[in-house]
């Protein structure tokens, strides 16, 4: 697994970074047919699905880092990046790479996010800080990687116990020895 701390400092951006890093290093283990299979484990999704789902957020995160507005549910279904691996995997490690470029100067730096709140459309309009929806984009994509965790291990491909782990899970099981 790759480390959050650079250079002494620990950063939601980096933190994202590297979950981003491990998604890809997971679909590189994976081929087509498993990136694209809907299983009874995957209640009707599939890994790409997963994976479009989660950029799709990191996607509205920078949007908004550069915009100044978050739009979770505004998003494309059924694209490149769910039905193809190699689609996927450039995506993710592009994504990545962006994540990695960006500094902390503005994690405190309010933001409007806009909430999708029930299944008719409407929505409201919330103030957030950068760093918070950071931290909230990386709780997502950790949450959607133990998704990913269950199909893939019903298929038989095994991955580091740290994949899909929230942090504090983690930091719980290093004071516990």
């Amino acid at each position: 697994m790759r480390e959050v701390t650079r250079n002494g400092s620990v950063s939601p951006l980096k933190g994202l970074a590297v979950t981003f890093g491990n998604l890809g290093d997971v679909l590189s283990k994976i081929n087509q047919e498993q990136y694209t299979a809907k299983t009874v484990m995957s209640l009707g999704s599939s890994i790409g699905g997963h994976v479009r789902h989660m950029a799709d957020h990191v996607r509205a995160l920078l949007a908004g880092i550069d915009g100044g507005l978050i739009n979770y549910d505004d998003r494309e279904r059924d694209t490149d990046v769910e039905n193809d691996r190699d689609a996927g995997m450039k995506v993710v490690e592009e994504l990545g790479t962006r994540l990695e470029g960006l500094d902390n100067d503005n994690l405190d730096r309010a933001i409007d996010v806009r909430l999708m709140v029930d299944g008719h459309g409407h929505s409201i309009l919330a103030r957030s800080t950068i760093g918070r929806e950071c931290c909230f984009v990386q709780s997502h994509t950790i949450h959607h990687c133990a998704i990913l965790r269950m199909i893939l291990k019903g298929i038989g491909i095994d991955m580091a116990e740290e994949f899909g782990t929230a942090p504090a899970t983690l930091s719980y099981h290093h004071e516990a020895g």
